[in-house]
């Protein structure tokens, strides 16, 4: 049976979010009940860590980490995620290749899984790397935009925890 390339790049994408799912915890009965600040100081403590892994210097934009519902129809869910959306810009382009390059070699030695290395969906087909901290459960998503019409290059990072309950939701 031949299927058409959209529907081949859809059971991707639906696998990749199965995979990140499963590995971060998220969903069901058994999110784990976490004490809020301790879930924003490890977002925030894998997010230097991403930093220091590009091994780069550039200008950083960024607010800290959000909390934010784990399902997103409905944000009085109990189950809670902390997001962290932070970019790395002021670099050309030739800098922030090397910035993706080092970060998908540095992922696997402090203990991620990457899961995706490659283009994303956008029509521009941008560097992406998904990865998914072992240990924590902690999950990545960077972009690299190199906007090559307009605007600055940069990597746009999405750093976020697997789903939890605060004690007092319990």
């Amino acid at each position: 049976m031949q299927t058409t390339t959209g529907a081949r790049y859809a059971w991707r994408s639906a696998a990749l979010v199965c995979v990140l799912v499963a590995a971060a915890g998220c969903g069901g009965n058994g999110t784990p009940v976490r004490d809020a600040q301790a879930v924003t100081d490890e977002v925030a403590t894998q997010s230097d860590a991403v930093l220091t892994m590009t091994q780069v210097k550039g200008k950083v934009s960024g607010s800290g980490a959000t909390e934010v519902s784990c399902n997103y129809d409905n944000d009085d869910d109990p189950n809670r995620e902390m997001l962290n959306m932070w970019s790395l810009h002021g670099l050309d382009n030739t800098v922030l290749g090397k910035a993706m390059a080092n970060l998908a070699a540095g992922l696997p030695e402090k203990g991620w899984k990457v899961v995706k290395n490659g283009p994303d969906r956008s029509m521009s087909r941008s560097q992406e790397i998904q990865a998914v901290h072992l240990a924590t459960k902690t999950q990545l998503d960077a972009t690299w935009q190199k906007n090559l019409q307009r605007g600055d290059p940069m990597i746009v990072f999405h750093v976020y925890s697997r789903c939890f309950r605060k004690p007092s939701d319990n």
